[in-house]
């Protein structure tokens, strides 16, 4: 094993476990910082989907050329709303592409090994090490479980809009409002989805169950391979 300096050394040993102390404390406390910042920015856009369904909600009747003007500008703001709730979620996407496929790829190692040694285990004489395993087994879930979690609740928010849209009285509107109606329906077609480097490839619970079973299936092959 390769070591900078002599282990032996008081100083050399006092200032590597120092250097492995203090650089692992930061790497949590800023692994913990960014997850805890990415799911807040998530559901804040949540948050502001909600507000915008409730607006789309309350859009009431126009029976006047007063009140149609004062709809057709409640329409403008809530397009020009929705805008700026794309340009949040395209940002927070931006951060965690990267750095959230990776974390999902090596997850799936993770697991697959944490499993494969806690099949090797016993209760009776390994204990200790086999709760440490669970507990770790359970962060890693937890870790990956709350980005897809708040990725998955903004896209189910934001499929919800045509139909608060739909929901309010629009059929008392001009012919112009029902058009501008008709392009923000087909705007909010598209749900919201937070992708991956592989834009086929979506933050979702969906994704969640797939890192779960994709890593029991390699954890039985592996565990098939070798027995």
């Amino acid at each position: 094993m390769y070591e900078p300096c002599s282990s032996k050394d008081r100083g050399c040993f006092l200032g590597l476990y120092l250097f492995q102390v203090i650089s692992l404390e930061l790497t949590c406390w800023l692994n913990i910082a960014f997850d805890s910042m990415i799911y807040g920015l998530l559901c804040y856009c949540q948050g502001l989907l909600e507000i915008l369904a409730i607006r789309l909600e309350n859009l009431g009747a126009a029976t006047n050329p007063l009140e149609q003007r004062l709809l057709a500008n409640r329409l403008r703001d809530c397009c020009i709303y929705y805008n700026h709730i794309t340009r949040l979620k395209d940002l927070v996407e931006l951060l965690i592409k990267l750095p959230g496929s990776l974390q999902m790829l090596c997850s799936i190692l993770v697991l697959v090994s944490n499993l494969y040694s806690l099949s090797s285990m016993s209760v009776a004489g390994q204990a200790p090490l086999m709760l440490k395993t669970v507990i770790y087994q359970m962060v890693m879930l937890l870790q990956i479980f709350m980005v897809c979690y708040a990725s998955n609740e903004v896209t189910l928010q934001s499929s919800r809009l045509c139909n608060a849209l739909y929901s309010s009285q629009w059929f008392t509107w001009n012919m112009e409002n029902r058009r501008t109606a008709y392009r923000l329906m087909l705007r909010f077609s598209a749900p919201l989805s937070v992708r991956t480097l592989n834009p086929t490839f979506t933050f979702s619970l969906t994704a969640f169950g797939s890192i779960v079973n994709c890593s029991y299936s390699y954890f039985a092959l592996l565990k098939r391979v070798n027995s």
